[in-house]
């Protein structure tokens, strides 16, 4: 992106309420949303890029270092987001002198839900919404985190698996399972078991915890068209993981709580 552009990108932080907390040996953390936002303009006031960001700031007591250190994370993840991947100026401007008269400016958004806490833990589904200023490219991302709130080190899916090696063949049984209706209900051949397990031979799904699953997702397009989205196995915490002690489910955004 040039940096003329760069320069035209304006952000708003907004500070919301505490909205949920869980249990923890050293007191309840406290899940306070954010928003974040900015747009990109032309010379003549369009609006050629936006993004608006929900996002998390935890804090734990009586443990700083923990709450510091998944801040960090999050906001590593928010910043991703900020700055756009194209010169939309220049695509705008290309667009006006062809003469054409609508021009669909670029979005992304992206919101955290906090699905899972209890005394050790704290999960989040991230959805990514990004709209390339072109429908047809249009994507919704869903991916996942967890925090240790002890460490506050961002924690495996191995890490937490009851018996590494009988989850590993467990995942498979179950994403073969699930795909394979999954499939039938679109009725399509268009998802590929094949390539899921290869996924997960190669450690790229990603995941998250909720009040009773593990949800492992699988990326757009990595076993199906893109047109489907992220897919979802859900594999029962109390069959395959080390059951966390008083799980909890809560929405940043203030959904459910």
């Amino acid at each position: 992106m040039k940096q003329g552009a760069v320069k035209i990108l304006t952000a708003v932080l907004v500070i919301a309420v505490i909205l949920s907390s869980c249990s923890n040996e050293s007191g309840s953390p406290e899940v306070l949303k954010k928003t974040v936002s900015g747009q990109i303009r032309a010379d003549d006031g369009t609006v050629v890029y936006s993004y608006e960001a929900d996002y998390p700031e935890i804090t734990v007591p009586g443990n700083k270092s923990a709450a510091k250190k998944i801040n960090s994370l999050i906001n590593n993840e928010i910043k991703k987001i900020k700055e756009p991947e194209f010169d939309y100026i220049a695509q705008y401007n290309g667009f006006v002198s062809q003469g054409r008269q609508y021009f669909s400016g670029a979005s992304v958004s992206q919101s955290f839900f906090k699905t899972y806490c209890d005394n050790d833990l704290i999960s989040f589904e991230i959805t990514v919404y990004n709209h390339e200023a072109c429908a047809v490219r249009d994507t919704e991302t869903t991916r996942g985190m967890t925090f240790s709130l002890i460490t506050g080190d961002t924690v495996g899916i191995y890490d937490i698996a009851a018996d590494g090696e009988n989850f590993k063949n467990k995942l498979i049984s179950e994403t073969e399972k699930q795909l394979a209706k999954f499939a039938s209900e679109k009725d399509t051949a268009d998802i590929s078991v094949e390539d899921a397990l290869t996924v997960i031979e190669n450690n790229g799904f990603g995941w998250y915890l909720s009040t009773n699953s593990l949800c492992v997702l699988f990326a757009p397009g990595d076993v199906a068209p893109i047109m489907y989205g992220t897919l979802t196995v859900e594999i029962p915490l109390s069959v395959f993981l080390n059951q966390p002690s008083n799980g909890s489910t809560a929405s940043v955004s203030g959904v459910s709580s």
